[in-house]
Order: C-alpha cells, then structure tokens, then sequence
C-alpha cells in the first residue's frame, strides 16, 4: 500500500489514505475538491522530491530545489511517471512518432536495411564483396558473353588523351569510350566540347566451368583501377547491357559516393541528417509564426536529401512518417513478404528484431484511440489527452514495471467508444506490475476502478476531506458523495437546462477547414 499520513497541501484536511499497490485506483470528487492536490502536488511531487535527493550533488545543481511537501509521511512510494495535461509540448521539433520512439525504430530500420539511391540520378546503390561480384557473374546463363570494365570518367568534357596513354603503360590495351572498345594504342581524338564516358576493358569472357579464378583477378583488378567500382557489361540480342557493382555506396554513373547509413543520417535534431535549409524544422521560420514556409528544398520532410533517398518498399523515412498507424501497419504487412524474398538470412535477423517492437507500438496507438492521428502530427498540436495517451503508448512499448503511473483524465477528448480500450491498456500496464493512479469523472472509468478514492465534498474551502475510499459497489451507497449520487441519479442541478433561441441572422462563418486531422469542415456559429 501506499500509505499517506497528513496531506495538508492547498485545501487538503490533513487527510489520512491508502492506495493499494499493482492496482487502478481512481481519484474522484467534483471540480476544486482537492484532487489534484492530492495527486499531483503531495504524491507525485513527494516522489520527485525523493528521486532529487537520491542525486549526487553536483547533479542537484542542475535542477531546481524541491520544495517539502505539506504531507506527515508516505510510505511504500513507488517511482511515479506523471501524465499531467498540463504539460504540453513546446519543441516544434516533437512529433508523434518521436514521442513514442517509433522514430528510433524506423531510423534503425533504415540505416540497416535501406537501399541507398543516388541522389543524382536516382539508381539503386549496393555493396558488394568481390566474392559477390563473382558469384553475380557465375550465376548468369551459360556461354554469355560478358565483359568487365573499370569505369574511370563518367560524364566529363575535356581532352582525355593523356589518361589513355598511362592506361596504355600500365599494360591495358582496350578501353570503351562513349559506348564504343576501341584499341587505346592507337591514337583517339576526344571533341572537347562532348561529355565523355570512359571504361577500362579489363577481360572479356564467356560464362562457363573453370573460369572463377581468372574472374576474381579480374573483378580484383577492375575494382582497383576504379577505386571500389565495377562495370559488368553482358551482351543481349540488343546490344550491351551494364551494371554497376561495388564495393563501397557509389554511383559508378555519377561518379558520387556515398557514407554508409547510421541511424543519425535520419535525424531532423542532429546536423548529420537535417535538412541544411531548414535545419531540420521543415519550415523558413518567418517572424510572424502565421507566415512561415514549407522548405523548399525539403519540402517539410525535415531530412537531407541522402536520408530523403535511402528507400524501403518505395517510400523513404519522411513518406511513410505521414502514414496513421493502421496505414503504417499495411505498409510493413506489404513490405515484409517482398523483403523476405529479397533479404539475406542476416538481414532477416534485424528486420525480425525491429519490426515486432515497431508493431507493438503501433498496435497500442490503435488501441489507446489514436489510430486517426498522423505520425507525423507535431506534438504540440495534440490535445491533452491525445498527448497523455500518446506517451502512456510510449510506456507500454518500453515495458516499464514496478512504476507509479499518476493520469489527469486521460479520457479528455477521447469518444465514448474508445473508453474501453483505454481501460484495456490501463489493466496491461497493472499486470505489469505498476500501480495506476488516475483522476477521473468518467463514469466507465469510475467504474472499472480496482480503488475508489472521493475527495469534497464540495470545493474550495468546503472541499479537501476524505469522503469515501474503497470499492465500486460501497461507493455507490455512500450517502455523503455528490460523485456517487451523480452516479446512482438521485442527484439534479437545480438550474434546468435550456436551449436558447435566436433570430439573429449574424454568423460566424468557417469553411474547409482541413488542419490536422479535420476533413473539409464548414460551420456556422451564429452571434
């Protein structure tokens, strides 16, 4: 139990409670009671100042002296994690995905499992080992002809004659130039106003038995003059077909190349993967907020344009952040078959160690009312309690156990049909083995309370006592709580509802709204 001995903060009468352990105990009483009081500024607060004070002393310097709190004793206090709605989001650089660590995942996911493009031309880049290479080549039908080149210019204007000759010293007799193998011991005019393609021949083989050693010394050789890339060109009933092979991120065709991913290449908070533009907001911030931008070279994606070209299933990082979560969860059931077709045994590996995580998440958003919401809504546009539920999901996902959790009526904006599924996510984490605090006027809420505390009875000055804690069904009885009456009907506001009628033909006009997650909406208010 947690066991608390004089609260006295703000209007609290010195009360006396118990709060059992590994149960959902819902604090209740009408507004002004003392709830809040009791939660959050003698619980919570005493749990905070308790962690403070475990720091080392240096430490402390950096925060903000805890002040006492007006309560005799607590104990049995387990570490408290607070979802107040008061506390609100304020960096423009929080999102939805990030608040739940979904982000993280999907940088990982990208960083080892991407395929990187150029971002010239937009052709697919592999790293290959030379055995690799071989073994492309090896695979190819039997009695094709193939040849491999070391490309050395790609694109490039100018006289390159002086080039061929120390091509010719170091022994190579053919090279291909724009398309053509001509013998580079013979004199080549170059017109320099003419960009110029320009390829090594290093052998020229039939695919057949026995030639895997002389086509190791070959790849070998050809990734040398080339610096770690490769042209493997097979001869089709149409001429010559090329591909490009290395062993490092590069676009033989560009000639770019390319660092390997790491999850920070994906990060808008760090400069290794922000837009450089932007700065990773997504937006020119303008001194009037209503003005900003969308960033014309990102395009609001917030990353550079290498992350913005490393792909999955078509879709880079900023694209799929856009989906909801059941639009998230098609994408990965979409994508999961096709990459195990495709994927190494130890790419399986990782993907089979991110995607449950990522699911998991994406499941308890769906299941905590969520699922309308895009991952990539900025945090500070979330409602209270969209925010309290988003990072109760965070927690769910992290696993957490032998926690307090403290919530400030999570069902606020929450539609009736979504309750239940807040109370099944509420009962994981209890069987988890947290305690669950919550304060609520919600009738399902009340109801499915393992503990029911009543604060008033009334507020203010006539608020602040102990007026029941126990079960449901006792409560109900209780013959002092205005809660329970409320609850059982026996109790009606004295002022009878009524419904004003105007003929004033002034309005308050809005039409189309679509910010957020508003679909076209046009209302008229009248004045």
């Amino acid at each position: 139990m947690i066991r608390i001995r004089g609260a006295r903060c703000h209007n609290l009468k010195n009360i006396d409670v118990d709060l059992p352990h590994n149960q959902i105990s819902i604090v209740t009483g009408v507004s002004g009671s003392g709830k809040s009081s009791l939660v959050f500024d003698t619980i919570h607060q005493e749990s905070q100042r308790r962690f403070l004070e475990n720091l080392s002393t240096g430490t402390r310097q950096l925060f903000s002296q805890a002040q006492p709190v007006a309560v005799d004793q607590i104990l049995g206090l387990p570490p408290t994690i607070c979802f107040d709605q008061t506390q609100r989001v304020q960096s423009r650089r929080s999102t939805l995905a990030t608040l739940t660590e979904l982000y993280d995942y999907f940088r990982l996911l990208y960083a080892k499992l991407g395929i990187v493009h150029c971002v010239n031309c937009g052709q697919a880049l592999h790293q290959q080992t030379p055995e690799q290479i071989v073994d492309l080549v090896l695979a190819l039908e039997d009695r094709k002809k193939v040849m491999i080149l070391a490309p050395v210019i790609s694109a490039k204007k100018g006289n390159h004659t002086a080039l061929l000759n120390q091509i010719a010293k170091e022994g190579f007799v053919r090279a291909r130039i724009d398309g053509a193998v001509i013998d580079i011991t013979q004199p080549y005019e170059f017109p320099e106003d003419v960009p110029h393609d320009i390829e090594i021949v290093i052998d020229r083989i039939i695919v057949k038995e026995g030639i895997q050693s002389r086509l190791k010394e070959s790849v070998d050789l050809a990734l040398k003059q080339a610096g770690g890339t490769c042209l493997v060109s097979q001869q089709t009933e149409s001429g010559w077909s090329d591909r490009y092979v290395s062993t490092r991120l590069a676009c033989g065709k560009c000639n770019l190349s390319f660092p390997d991913p790491e999850p920070v290449t994906f990060s808008f908070n760090s400069p290794h993967g922000a837009c450089p533009t932007c700065e990773g907001l997504g937006i020119i911030e303008q001194p009037d907020a209503e003005s900003d931008q969308i960033c014309p070279d990102c395009q609001g994606a917030r990353i550079s344009q290498y992350g913005r070209s490393i792909l999955l299933n078509q879709h880079s990082i900023d694209q799929v952040i856009q989906f909801t979560a059941p639009e998230m969860i098609d994408w990965l059931d979409d994508w999961e078959p096709l990459a195990t077709q495709e994927m190494s045994h130890q790419d399986q590996v990782i993907r089979d160690q991110i995607v449950p995580s990522v699911r998991k998440r994406l499941e308890y958003l769906i299941e905590i009312g969520l699922g309308y919401i895009q991952l990539s809504r900025p945090s500070k546009t979330l409602s209270g309690g969209e925010l309290q539920r988003a990072r109760l999901a965070a927690c769910l996902g992290a696993g957490t156990t032998g926690a307090c959790y403290i919530l400030d009526e999570p069902t606020a904006g929450l539609h009736a049909n979504e309750t239940q599924k807040l109370l099944n996510i509420l009962q994981q984490l209890k069987q988890a083995g947290n305690t669950i605090i919550v304060v609520e006027h919600d009738h399902d809420v009340i109801q499915a309370a393992d503990y029911l505390v009543d604060i008033g009875p009334r507020a203010g000055v006539e608020g602040g006592n102990l007026i029941f804690a126990g079960d449901y069904e006792k409560f109900l009885q209780h013959p002092e709580s205005i809660t329970a009456q409320g609850l059982t009907t026996r109790f009606h506001h004295g002022a009878q509802s009524h419904r004003v009628n105007t003929n004033n033909e002034q309005f308050i006009q809005l039409t189309g709204a679509r910010i957020n997650n508003l679909k076209n909406v046009t209302l008229k208010v009248p004045l």
